[in-house]
């Protein structure tokens, strides 16, 4: 059987190419500022719902969001 592959794109991408502002995406997201920023520096440590708003709001799906630290 033919499976799709699914291109993973890391937190801050997807929030540029969705075309949010920190400040947008954050207060959307119901999260500060600097809590969205950590969240695109180490992708670890996103709770899962704000995991679920996030690919939402960058109307993506949730397996095409990369979900791991930045320095690996």
């Amino acid at each position: 059987m033919g499976g799709s592959i699914i291109e993973e794109t890391d937190l801050l991408s997807a929030r540029l190419q969705s075309g949010y502002s920190i400040q947008t995406a954050a207060k959307s997201l119901g999260v500060t500022d600097d809590e969205l920023e950590a969240y695109e520096a180490n992708s670890e440590s996103v709770p899962v719902s704000v995991a679920v708003r996030m690919a939402r709001l960058y109307r993506r799906s949730i397996d095409s969001i990369c979900f791991r630290s930045s320095d690996r």
